[in-house]
């Protein structure tokens, strides 16, 4: 004969597992793990299954709890960021849009070839333009030729790494869409420390890129700057 099944009991194990699940993946010790990585700035849910060492179920309901206490902010759809630890503007656009890198004024601002802040961060992509506001912020994608997508390092700031034009490279980005009538020349620009050899090889690319007038207004450009 079948035993009946203690509905009672059953209930009270499901309460357990529960409570076990909730301390298992708490927004506190959630917090804890991700903190350990400070080389990645966001999170997607992919990555925090696997830095959380979670199922897909559990991952969902550890990244509900930790967004309703605070402990995590949404910064797009399916990117997550540390209350504690925002990204930084530089980390935040690398990962906001993908393949991009940091250029035109916010690379000529960090290179110190303008002495202007920019408030914006700018970059460029081989996608179509895009604009945003996160975090308070706001961030710029200008579309540039893909085969003009060279000339970045990475450089780290607060242990994270991110894409940033070199000086050159952000320089003749610059001009690119001065020539285009997309941006001004500032006038309080600094070219004087500018690598002539390097600025030499990657001019073959913008060349090749440029056509008919475009070409033309560009090498002409560079000269009245005295940057060839």
């Amino acid at each position: 004969m079948a035993k009946r099944i203690n509905s009672k009991k059953v209930k009270n194990i499901g309460k357990t597992t529960k409570i076990r699940l909730r301390k298992l993946f708490s927004p506190a010790k959630l917090q804890a793990t991700l903190l350990r990585y400070e080389s990645i700035p966001v999170f997607g849910k992919n990555d925090l299954r696997r830095l959380l060492g979670l199922s897909v179920k559990q991952t969902e309901r550890a990244l509900s709890e930790a967004l309703a206490e605070g402990v995590l902010v949404r910064i797009k759809p399916g990117l997550f960021g540390l209350s504690v630890r925002l990204p930084s503007a530089f980390a935040l656009a690398n990962y906001l849009v993908s393949p991009s890198y940091i250029s035109l004024e916010s690379a000529l601002s960090y290179h110190r070839i303008i002495p202007e802040t920019v408030y914006a961060v700018t970059s460029v992509t081989p996608k179509f333009p895009k604009r945003f506001n996160r975090l308070n912020r706001d961030f710029a994608y200008h579309r540039m030729n893909r085969n003009l997508f060279f000339g970045y390092n990475k450089i780290s700031i607060g242990g994270v790494p991110i894409l940033m034009a070199d000086k050159e490279k952000a320089v003749l980005d610059y001009l690119y869409f001065v020539v285009r009538g997309l941006r001004k020349v500032n006038q309080r620009s600094d070219f004087s420390k500018l690598d002539k050899d390097k600025l030499a090889s990657y001019l073959i690319h913008f060349r090749n890129a440029l056509k008919g007038r475009k070409r033309v207004a560009y090498d002409n450009l560079l000269k009245t700057l005295n940057i060839v």
